[in-house]
């Protein structure tokens, strides 16, 4: 059983969309939010009926905050390889000139397929857009293997 790919780019829209939100609630100001980082599992589960069903889970975010960009790939290659049931992750922080922040939101499925979109913090005006063109940082072959010289 996996995880297609329209149900995998849907499950991380609605992981940056419950975390902004929630910040939301409890009063956090957005536009002071880190870049957050967090790996995606996917895991066979028998339910309560018998059916066998797909578990996702999204772990705790990485933030990024005192992380050097360049470094963002590396973390994001790293934490999927240690994860054994990692599918992809999701990669979410705010761009913008403070007045008219976006965010811009970045999942990754193992496989290579990718999407990434800019939305405002209400999650208005949603766009696709070329992930690399706004944080060229998370440009990387997560397939490859990590090499440590």
């Amino acid at each position: 059983m996996e995880l297609s790919s329209t149900e995998f780019h849907a499950q991380a829209f609605k992981i940056i969309n419950t975390a902004i939100n929630g910040a939301k609630k409890q009063g956090l100001k957005i536009n002071t939010m880190p870049p957050h980082l967090s790996i995606i599992e996917a895991k066979p589960t028998i339910c309560d009926n018998g059916y066998v069903a797909l578990m996702i889970k999204c772990g705790l975010p990485e933030i990024l905050q005192d992380i050097e960009p360049s470094a963002w790939s590396w973390i994001a290659k790293n934490l999927l390889c240690k994860s054994e049931d990692g599918v992809g992750f999701v990669f979410w922080c705010l761009v913008g000139d403070g007045d008219d922040d976006l965010i811009f939101g970045y999942s990754y499925q193992k496989g290579g397929d990718h999407n990434a979109f800019l939305c405002d913090t209400n999650f208005k005006n949603l766009r696709s857009v070329d992930p690399y063109d706004v944080v060229p940082y998370l440009h990387d072959d997560y397939e490859s293997e990590i090499v440590v010289h």
